[in-house]
């Protein structure tokens, strides 16, 4: 469940780090022990360990999704559509008809 912060209304939203199985493709978020250790010259993780080390937004490879989300089923949810929407939909959505 999303941490709502009531002095400002705002919904404060987490790191997480999915990984995804490519034979299954079943998505899951990762534990702490299967994280490396942080660089020290990453981003600030301000106590969160699944912040991006270099990056400042979401992005995405065959192999995980670094996403913010409100609890780690919103970005399971949020991580699937993602990796399907760029690795499992034809980049061609545009169907032309000829109107002769």
């Amino acid at each position: 469940m999303p941490f709502l912060n009531k002095l400002n209304r705002t919904i404060v939203l987490y790191w997480y780090y999915v990984l995804v199985d490519k034979e299954s493709l079943t998505f899951r978020c990762a534990r702490s022990s299967e994280m490396d250790t942080r660089p020290p010259d990453a981003n600030p993780s301000s106590g969160n360990i699944y912040t991006p080390w270099y990056k400042e937004e979401e992005h995405l490879d065959e192999s995980h999704v670094h996403i913010k989300a409100g609890s780690e089923e919103e970005a399971i949810t949020r991580a699937e559509r993602l990796y399907r929407e760029k690795f499992l939909t034809p980049h061609s959505k545009v169907c032309v008809k000829d109107t002769k």
